[in-house]
Protein backbone atom coordinates (compact mmCIF):
# COMPACT_ATOMS: atom_id res chain seq x y z
CA UNK A 1 0.00 0.00 0.00
CA UNK A 2 1.30 3.20 -0.79
CA UNK A 3 0.81 6.33 1.50
CA UNK A 4 1.70 8.67 -1.29
CA UNK A 5 0.52 8.86 -4.42
CA UNK A 6 1.73 11.93 -7.41
CA UNK A 7 -1.58 13.10 -7.80
CA UNK A 8 -2.44 13.76 -4.44
CA UNK A 9 0.32 15.61 -2.18
CA UNK A 10 -1.83 17.82 -0.34
CA UNK A 11 -0.17 20.21 2.17
CA UNK A 12 3.31 19.25 0.19
CA UNK A 13 5.45 22.24 -2.06
CA UNK A 14 8.34 22.17 -3.33
CA UNK A 15 10.90 24.75 -1.60
CA UNK A 16 11.33 26.04 -5.05
CA UNK A 17 7.33 27.68 -4.89
CA UNK A 18 8.13 29.08 -2.00
CA UNK A 19 10.58 31.27 -3.27
CA UNK A 20 9.00 32.25 -6.34
CA UNK A 21 5.76 33.47 -3.66
CA UNK A 22 8.40 35.29 -1.83
CA UNK A 23 10.08 37.10 -4.85
CA UNK A 24 6.57 38.28 -6.26
CA UNK A 25 5.53 39.65 -2.99
CA UNK A 26 9.01 40.92 -1.85
CA UNK A 27 9.01 42.70 -5.45
CA UNK A 28 5.82 43.93 -4.81
CA UNK A 29 6.43 45.77 -1.67
CA UNK A 30 9.61 47.34 -3.27
CA UNK A 31 7.66 48.85 -5.82
CA UNK A 32 4.78 50.40 -3.20
CA UNK A 33 7.42 51.38 -1.43
CA UNK A 34 9.08 53.04 -4.21
CA UNK A 35 6.19 54.87 -5.23
CA UNK A 36 4.56 55.78 -1.84
CA UNK A 37 8.06 58.00 -1.76
CA UNK A 38 7.83 59.44 -5.37
CA UNK A 39 4.15 60.55 -4.40
CA UNK A 40 5.77 61.88 -0.96
CA UNK A 41 8.56 64.08 -3.24
CA UNK A 42 6.07 65.32 -5.14
CA UNK A 43 4.03 66.87 -2.85
CA UNK A 44 6.98 68.07 -1.03
CA UNK A 45 8.51 69.99 -3.86
CA UNK A 46 5.06 71.37 -4.66
CA UNK A 47 4.63 72.55 -1.19
CA UNK A 48 7.85 74.19 -1.05
CA UNK A 49 7.60 75.48 -4.58
CA UNK A 50 4.10 77.07 -3.67
CA UNK A 51 6.02 78.75 -0.52
CA UNK A 52 8.35 80.54 -2.21
CA UNK A 53 5.38 81.97 -4.47
CA UNK A 54 3.48 82.83 -1.91
CA UNK A 55 6.26 84.85 0.01
CA UNK A 56 7.50 86.61 -3.57
CA UNK A 57 4.06 88.00 -3.69
CA UNK A 58 3.80 89.40 -0.48
CA UNK A 59 7.45 90.86 0.01
CA UNK A 60 6.54 91.96 -3.68
CA UNK A 61 2.70 93.40 -1.99
CA UNK A 62 4.71 95.39 0.91
CA UNK A 63 6.89 97.76 -1.76
CA UNK A 64 5.44 100.68 -3.31
CA UNK A 65 5.74 98.78 -6.89
CA UNK A 66 7.34 100.72 -9.78
CA UNK A 67 6.32 102.58 -10.90
CA UNK A 68 5.54 104.08 -7.13
CA UNK A 69 2.09 105.82 -8.58
CA UNK A 70 1.12 102.94 -10.71
CA UNK A 71 -2.91 102.54 -9.34
CA UNK A 72 -3.11 105.96 -11.36
CA UNK A 73 -2.49 104.58 -14.08
CA UNK A 74 -5.18 103.03 -16.79
CA UNK A 75 -3.74 100.00 -18.17
CA UNK A 76 -1.37 97.43 -16.48
CA UNK A 77 0.86 97.02 -19.27
CA UNK A 78 2.49 100.02 -17.57
CA UNK A 79 3.15 98.68 -14.56
CA UNK A 80 6.65 97.02 -13.68
CA UNK A 81 5.55 95.96 -10.29
CA UNK A 82 2.88 95.85 -8.07
CA UNK A 83 2.99 96.80 -4.31
CA UNK A 84 0.31 98.45 -1.82
CA UNK A 85 2.50 100.39 0.12
CA UNK A 86 2.78 104.30 0.20
CA UNK A 87 4.54 106.01 2.96
CA UNK A 88 4.91 103.09 4.98
CA UNK A 89 1.01 102.41 4.81
CA UNK A 90 -1.17 100.22 2.49
CA UNK A 91 -3.23 102.20 0.42
CA UNK A 92 -6.49 101.70 0.05
CA UNK A 93 -6.22 103.04 -3.62
CA UNK A 94 -3.50 100.61 -4.56
CA UNK A 95 -5.98 97.73 -3.32
CA UNK A 96 -8.75 98.69 -5.68
CA UNK A 97 -6.51 98.77 -8.41
CA UNK A 98 -5.03 95.64 -7.87
CA UNK A 99 -8.64 94.24 -7.43
CA UNK A 100 -9.73 96.05 -10.69
CA UNK A 101 -6.39 95.03 -12.59
CA UNK A 102 -7.19 90.79 -11.17
CA UNK A 103 -11.21 91.55 -12.75
CA UNK A 104 -10.00 93.00 -16.00
CA UNK A 105 -6.53 90.63 -17.01
CA UNK A 106 -6.24 88.38 -14.63
CA UNK A 107 -3.49 86.65 -16.43
CA UNK A 108 -1.31 89.51 -16.97
CA UNK A 109 -1.33 90.87 -13.52
CA UNK A 110 -0.51 87.27 -12.47
CA UNK A 111 2.60 88.02 -14.58
CA UNK A 112 3.20 91.16 -13.11
CA UNK A 113 2.82 89.63 -9.62
CA UNK A 114 5.73 86.69 -10.98
CA UNK A 115 3.46 84.09 -9.75
CA UNK A 116 5.30 81.15 -12.14
CA UNK A 117 1.94 79.83 -13.26
CA UNK A 118 0.25 79.83 -9.60
CA UNK A 119 -3.17 81.35 -9.06
CA UNK A 120 -3.36 83.62 -5.90
CA UNK A 121 -6.03 85.47 -3.79
CA UNK A 122 -4.66 88.13 -1.78
CA UNK A 123 -6.95 88.64 1.59
CA UNK A 124 -7.65 91.88 4.01
CA UNK A 125 -8.61 91.37 6.96
CA UNK A 126 -9.29 93.38 9.76
CA UNK A 127 -10.18 96.81 9.76
CA UNK A 128 -10.32 96.86 6.52
CA UNK A 129 -12.21 93.34 4.55
CA UNK A 130 -11.44 93.12 1.12
CA UNK A 131 -10.75 89.65 -1.49
CA UNK A 132 -8.63 90.20 -4.46
CA UNK A 133 -8.92 87.18 -6.85
CA UNK A 134 -10.91 84.46 -6.52
CA UNK A 135 -10.83 81.10 -4.46
CA UNK A 136 -9.35 77.59 -5.70
CA UNK A 137 -11.50 76.20 -7.88
CA UNK A 138 -9.70 72.37 -7.34
CA UNK A 139 -9.51 70.02 -4.52
CA UNK A 140 -5.79 71.30 -3.70
CA UNK A 141 -3.47 72.11 -1.13
CA UNK A 142 -3.59 75.89 -0.69
CA UNK A 143 -0.22 77.32 1.09
CA UNK A 144 -1.31 80.44 3.19
CA UNK A 145 1.23 83.42 4.20
CA UNK A 146 0.22 86.24 6.38
CA UNK A 147 1.71 89.39 7.53
CA UNK A 148 0.59 92.18 9.59
CA UNK A 149 0.48 95.66 8.19
CA UNK A 150 -0.77 99.08 9.11
CA UNK A 151 -3.34 100.85 6.61
CA UNK A 152 -4.94 104.70 6.50
CA UNK A 153 -8.51 104.40 6.08
CA UNK A 154 -8.73 107.76 5.87
CA UNK A 155 -6.79 110.46 4.97
CA UNK A 156 -9.49 113.84 5.60
CA UNK A 157 -9.18 113.75 8.07
CA UNK A 158 -6.32 112.23 9.12
CA UNK A 159 -6.25 109.04 11.48
CA UNK A 160 -4.25 106.85 13.14
CA UNK A 161 -3.60 103.45 11.01
CA UNK A 162 -5.33 100.76 11.68
CA UNK A 163 -3.48 97.14 11.55
CA UNK A 164 -4.51 94.60 9.08
CA UNK A 165 -3.48 90.96 8.02
CA UNK A 166 -2.70 90.62 4.65
CA UNK A 167 -3.14 86.69 3.79
CA UNK A 168 -1.46 85.67 0.57
CA UNK A 169 -3.22 82.44 -0.66
CA UNK A 170 -1.34 80.37 -3.52
CA UNK A 171 -2.36 76.97 -4.99
CA UNK A 172 -2.29 75.19 -8.62
CA UNK A 173 -4.71 72.80 -10.27
CA UNK A 174 -3.53 70.06 -11.22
Amino acid sequence: MKICELGNRKGQYFSFDAIVGLLIFIISVGILITYWYNIQQIIQTQDASTRVVALRISDMLFTQGQPSNWNTLTSIDNVKMIGLMTNGTIDPLKINKLSDFMTSDANETKLKMKTSGYDFQVILSGGYNTEIGDPPTCNTTVTTFTRIAPLNISTTPPSPPTAVDVTVRVWVCP
